[in-house]
């Protein structure tokens, strides 16, 4: 995966996330802000 964009770096564990599942074709993570 090539790309500088905040989700490549979440992918590719660069920037910190909460995971909350992860297999070989999905990644799930919180929202670093949701909304009430």
């Amino acid at each position: 995966m090539s790309g500088s964009c905040i989700f490549c770096g979440i992918v590719r564990g660069e920037v910190p996330s909460h995971k909350v599942y992860e297999d070989e074709r999905t990644l799930a993570f919180l929202d670093i802000n949701p909304s009430a």
